[in-house]
């Protein structure tokens, strides 16, 4: 970003500032860079390069991002930006049948401890993609393949804002929360974002933009609650030491301890389907669109079915086909 915004006084020496930079914070000598108000972790000279913005200006209203690839990130068989993986194992749709994608690396440490076989794969699967509670998966694995639900909200929130300390525009990372996530939890997140510095925040919690509509083959397990890492818990209490008007309004000891309040209601579609549907003919899918429900056109389109989307880098994109709603076709 330092020297982003040494490009951009270049440029507005030769073409001059952006259109509206006289009515922003610049000429003020303020920058949209959370880590310019930390003078104890500079390591560059930013008092120079702001009397060169006041004298000079900026050509560009913002010089750094970090952009979502959700879908980007598929295409390149990579992880999405800073998010963590959604699931190691999931089932994907072809034109040929169906497999299971496996994430390169975790596939590639599965082959090399003999652990490797579609029995395994169909456990992960089952298990939300994750490999949290299974016992054929050695502690150390566990450990290290941690999926976007395996970890708590709050890590997910501090590991944005680490991203965005030294960015001019947002970061784009979503908040994953448990399906029994509370209204509290999600104020607290806001709240917390606020205090970090973050521009924005997306915050989604687990299962309230779908309902199970038909019974899977098999039994899921109960997912696992993410608890926050000791990190996590540290930088809260240094966080709050240092904002203190944050300890009336979020429960630090509920986050410390990983508990939520009571279990956030959801909408049986399965009775609103026999109570309602049946009486006025409503049909199943138009059902889901009442109800806000998010799922694939393409695999409704094809095949008939209602895939639920997954939220990555704040794009709904589905686990099958691999359709986004920020791909523009």
């Amino acid at each position: 970003t330092f020297y982003a915004y040494k490009y951009s006084i270049e440029a507005a020496k030769k073409r001059g500032t952006f259109p509206l930079y006289e009515k922003t914070k610049y000429p003020e000598g303020e920058l949209p860079v959370e880590g310019y108000y930390h003078r104890e972790i500079w390591s560059l000279p930013w008092d120079e390069l702001v009397k060169e913005i006041k004298k000079h200006g900026v050509r560009n209203a913002m010089v750094t991002t970090c952009p979502p690839t959700g879908s980007v990130s598929m295409i390149a068989d990579t992880s999405s930006g800073i998010e963590p993986i959604f699931a190691l194992v999931y089932k994907k749709s072809v034109t040929v049948g169906e497999f299971y994608y496996v994430d390169p690396v975790f596939e590639a440490e599965l082959k090399k401890r003999g652990l490797y076989n579609d029995e395994i794969l169909q456990k992960i699967s089952d298990n939300y993609g994750s490999v949290q509670g299974l016992e054929e998966i050695p502690e150390d694995m566990q450990r290290v393949f941690v999926t976007a639900m395996d970890i708590h909200w709050l890590d997910h929130l501090l590991a944005q804002a680490s991203i965005q300390l030294w960015l001019t525009d947002s970061a784009s990372k979503t908040i994953n929360m448990p399906n029994d996530a509370t209204v509290e939890d999600v104020k607290a997140a806001y709240l917390l974002a606020h205090a970090l510095g973050c521009k924005g925040v997306t915050v989604y919690r687990d299962g309230s933009l779908s309902v199970q509509v038909y019974s899977v083959e098999g039994e899921k397990k109960k997912r696992v609650p993410a608890k926050p890492s000791e990190y996590a818990k540290k930088i809260l209490r240094e966080i709050v030491e240092r904002e203190s008007w944050l300890e009336k309004f979020i429960n630090v000891e509920a986050i410390i301890d990983g508990t939520n309040g009571k279990e956030a209601p959801m909408f049986s579609l399965s009775v609103l389907k026999s109570q309602k549907s049946a009486k006025k003919g409503v049909e199943e899918r138009n059902l889901k669109d009442l109800l806000g429900v998010v799922y694939c056109p393409v695999c409704y389109e094809k095949d008939g079915e209602l895939v639920e989307l997954r939220m990555e880098s704040g794009c709904a994109t589905c686990p099958k086909c691999g359709w986004s709603k920020c791909v523009i076709s």
